[in-house]
């Protein structure tokens, strides 16, 4: 089993795997908004449907810090994606390992995940945050579940964050009582 904090290889190559998804994925930032952006985002930031938060209110807020932090440009919201898919992809190497793969798997899964062509999507598409947000969270919940040291509040809040970022959110409760 992997350790709290792991060994200088495995930090070494999570850094590693969160530098090669960032940089695979940084052409995206130049992107302007297509498609559902534009019905999420305005000049203003993001909007409101039906004249309240939206039912997803993760994503919102997480648009509303992107808006203030970079002015309402479409490069900040592309970059907050990389990052999120930078994050998911150093979660599941962490996962793998606490699970009992080998180093070099484990690596490899996540960047197999991270460079798959269907994960393009959630990444170059601002509309796609809901799913990378869902992940993150879903994942860093696993993380802790399944870490020596249960935390069970902030698991709790994790899988709350998930659900407030997609529906689908849900699904890693299951996941967490699966691994018990």
């Amino acid at each position: 089993m992997l350790s709290e904090r792991g060994t200088a290889n495995e930090r070494y190559t999570a850094a590693f795997v969160f530098a090669a998804v960032f940089c695979l994925y940084l052409r995206s930032v130049g992107f302007d908004l297509v498609f559902d952006d534009r019905a999420l985002l305005g000049a203003e930031g993001p909007l409101r449907l039906g004249g309240a938060i939206a039912y997803r209110p993760l994503r919102y807020w997480s648009y509303r810090i992107d808006s203030w932090l970079g002015g309402g440009a479409a490069w900040a919201y592309h970059f907050v994606n990389v990052i999120l898919h930078a994050a998911v992809a150093t979660l599941l190497l962490r996962i793998g390992r606490r699970l009992g793969l080998g180093l070099f798997w484990a690596a490899s899964a996540a960047l197999l995940m991270a460079s798959h062509p269907l994960a393009v999507e959630a990444v170059a598409y601002v509309a796609g945050r809901r799913d990378l947000l869902a992940a993150v969270c879903g994942l860093a919940a696993l993380n802790l579940w399944i870490s020596p040291r249960v935390r069970s509040l902030p698991v709790a809040a994790l899988l709350v964050a998930s659900a407030a970022a997609k529906e689908s959110g849900l699904v890693f409760v299951l996941v967490c009582a699966t691994a018990s």
